[in-house]
C-alpha cells in the first residue's frame, strides 16, 4: 500500500500573510519567493531541508534577488523541517560572501522560537560591516526593520518568558535571566557575566534596566547584580564598599554608600 503524499501548501495559502504589493516570481518544492514593489524580496522555505536543496535554492534566491535589483531580502524560515546546523559553515563562507557580492545590504530572517535559539547557540559567521542581518518571529517586525522603520524587535522577549535577547556581534544569544550573574559596562557595551560564559554586547548598560526583572540591582553606574546571587556586602575603605557573589568570592563588585542599604533590605525580604 503507497503511503500518502504529504501536499505541500500552494502559493495562495503562503501569501496570505503577504501584502499586496508583492508578485510571485519563483516557485519551487522548497521556496517561494516574491518581489515586493517597496524593493526587496521575500524568500518563504517550506518542507523538508537537505544540505544539497537548500544550498541550491539559496543561490537562487540570491541571484533573483540581484536580477531585480534588491539590497534588502526576507528569508522567512518558519514552515520548514529540520536544521540549518549542517550548513552553518557553508552560510558563512558562501552564502553572506554571495549576498554581499550581489549587492544586498540587509537581511531580515523570521524564525521560530526553537530554530531561532538553535541557531543562536551556533558560532556565528563574520559579517561585513556592509551587509546587517535580524532576526524577528513576526513579517511586520521583520519588514518594519527592513524598510528603516523604528521596530524594539518586542516580539521576541515577549514571547522568551523569563529569557532576555541580546546582540552578540552578528547573532542573538537567548539567555535566561537567572543565569544572568551581573552586567558590567565596558567600551560602551556590556558584558553579560553567566553562569557557564560571558557575552558582549555593543547594547549600553542603561538599556538593560528597562528589560531586567526586579531582581537585579545597579550598584554602580558601570555594574547591575543579579540580587539572588549576592552572598553579603562588604566595607573596605572609607565611604567604599563592594558585594560579592556566592561561588566567586574574588570578584568583588563595588556599590556606592547610598545605595547600601537598599541592597541590604532586598537581601532580608
Amino acid at each position: 500500500m503507497k503511503e500518502p503524499i504529504e501536499e505541500r501548501p500552494s502559493a495562495s495559502i503562503l501569501s496570505v500573510e503577504s501584502p499586496s504589493t508583492m508578485e510571485l516570481i519563483y516557485d519551487s518544492e522548497l521556496l517561494h519567493l516574491w518581489y515586493d514593489q517597496r524593493g526587496f524580496a521575500h524568500a518563504r522555505w517550506v518542507g523538508f531541508l537537505s544540505p544539497s536543496n537548500i544550498k541550491k535554492e539559496a543561490l537562487i534566491f540570491l541571484d533573483k534577488a540581484y536580477e531585480l535589483g534588491c539590497d534588502k531580502v526576507i528569508s522567512d524560515n518558519r514552515l520548514i523541517k529540520g536544521t540549518w546546523l549542517p550548513i552553518v559553515p557553508w552560510i558563512a563562507e558562501v552564502f553572506i560572501p554571495r549576498a554581499i557580492q550581489n549587492g544586498i545590504k540587509k537581511m531580515a530572517t523570521i524564525s521560530t522560537i526553537n530554530t531561532f535559539e538553535e541557531r543562536s547557540t551556533q558560532r556565528s559567521h563574520e559579517v561585513n560591516q556592509h551587509f546587517e542581518t535580524e532576526a524577528f518571529y513576526d513579517y511586520p517586525s521583520a519588514e518594519k526593520w527592513l524598510l528603516g522603520n523604528p521596530s524594539n524587535n518586542a516580539s521576541i522577549n515577549d514571547l522568551l518568558d523569563g529569557k532576555i535577547t541580546i546582540r552578540v556581534m552578528d547573532r542573538h544569544v537567548v539567555l535566561e535571566f537567572e543565569s544572568i550573574l551581573f552586567l558590567q559596562a565596558q567600551n560602551k557595551g556590556t558584558i553579560v557575566h553567566c553562569e557557564s560564559n560571558d557575552y558582549f554586547t555593543k547594547k549600553p548598560l542603561k538599556d538593560f534596566t528597562k528589560e531586567l526583572p526586579g531582581n537585579f540591582f545597579q550598584t554602580h553606574r558601570s555594574y547591575i547584580v543579579n540580587v539572588n546571587y549576592v552572598k553579603s556586602v562588604h566595607q573596605h575603605a572609607l565611604h567604599k564598599f563592594h558585594v560579592r557573589l556566592e561561588g566567586l568570592s574574588a570578584i568583588k563588585i563595588p556599590i556606592i554608600e547610598k545605595k547600601v542599604e537598599n541592597i541590604e533590605q532586598m537581601l532580608r525580604s
